[in-house]
């Protein structure tokens, strides 16, 4: 069981993320496909100066699989509000085959519209072997 960070970012008309705070950043895509296992955490964030106003994560509709134990949802802040810019799901604990899921992020660059792309995650079987 592991946390997967996904640190996000608008930058030169696009999105982008990367697996470490500090980048490299790539850009985002509806092929860009993140492998998760049985029991991680993911954790999608608005990095430092994104340059973005808030996310949203959620199932994209045309998806057949449901990777999730608990649903993508909004950190709490201390203050019981929640955070528009950080968002985490836990992966179901237990996958017999690998499953592909895409998810929406829907996303909003400091002064535009919101945006929505679908990505995917890659659930791989309990003990990793696909």
């Amino acid at each position: 069981m592991s946390r997967i960070i996904i640190n996000l970012k608008y930058e030169s008309g696009e999105l982008k993320y990367s697996y470490s705070e500090r980048g490299p950043f790539q850009p985002m895509s509806p092929e860009t496909t993140t492998d998760v296992h049985s029991g991680d955490v993911v954790e999608w964030v608005c990095a430092p100066n994104s340059g973005l106003n808030s996310i949203s994560i959620s199932k994209a509709p045309t998806s057949p699989n449901d990777i999730f134990s608990v649903e993508p949802h909004p950190v709490t802040n201390p203050d019981g509000s929640q955070n528009d810019k950080c968002w985490v799901g836990d992966t179901k604990t237990s996958a017999e085959a690998v499953e592909i899921e895409k998810y929406d992020i829907t996303y909003v660059p400091t002064g535009q519209s919101r945006i929505v792309l679908d990505p995917k995650l890659k659930l791989e079987p309990d003990g990793g072997n696909a």
